[in-house]
């Protein structure tokens, strides 16, 4: 179990503020009592620009946290942060490839561990489904066509727009981010200082 009242130093693989807060969230859910430091870096996931597929949006994630990770280096004189996130939504068929469902990956990396988690995942709609698949539309801006908004991946996100705001998009990564962090408290079940 991890010691409390730790410092521990965050590189996250996103400026945006909903996956910096989650992020932020998982660590402080695990590791109570710590003091979380947050840096965040607009780093590239070297994947679509809207990933489909449970493969390539895990692969956004992991390429983001390593990215993070090395920016963080860059930026603090060679010292590396305790972990890096990197936070990948994406969509995939359902089971009957009627419709589309969403979910993201999150994944959390010490230098040498990868660890990942990802959300639950709820069904689209057809009309997102259309956008996303024939017209190439990326999630946040089909949602943003649909409900006439703007900006809202920055904001409640499907997730929060589709519930009434009953589970906002921080939320909804959240407690994956918990849970990828969770190994990094258990060092006596996890390979966590070699490659997995």
């Amino acid at each position: 179990m991890s010691e409390p009242n730790l410092k521990i130093t965050l590189a996250v693989g996103s400026k945006n503020p909903v996956k910096a807060n989650a992020a932020k969230n998982g660590a402080m859910n695990l590791f109570a009592g710590s003091d979380v430091d947050i840096q965040t870096f607009d780093v590239p996931s070297d994947v679509s620009v809207q990933p489909i597929g449970d493969d390539e949006t895990l692969r956004g994630a992991i390429n983001r946290a390593r990215a993070a990770y090395e920016e963080y280096r860059k930026a603090n004189n060679g010292e590396a942060p305790t972990f890096s996130v990197g936070l990948e939504g994406g969509v995939r068929d359902d089971s009957e490839k009627t419709s589309l469902e969403c979910f993201a990956w999150i994944v959390v990396f010490n230098g040498t561990f990868v660890s990942k988690a990802s959300t639950a995942s709820f069904l689209l709609p057809q009309a997102l489904r259309k956008m996303i698949l024939e017209d190439g539309m990326e999630l946040g801006h089909a949602d943003d066509l649909l409900f006439r908004r703007e900006n809202s991946k920055q904001g409640l996100g499907s997730v929060g727009l589709f519930t009434g705001g009953a589970i906002d998009r921080t939320k909804y990564y959240e407690h994956a981010a918990t849970l990828a962090f969770s190994p990094f408290n258990w060092p006596e079940l996890y390979p966590l200082t070699g490659p997995n």
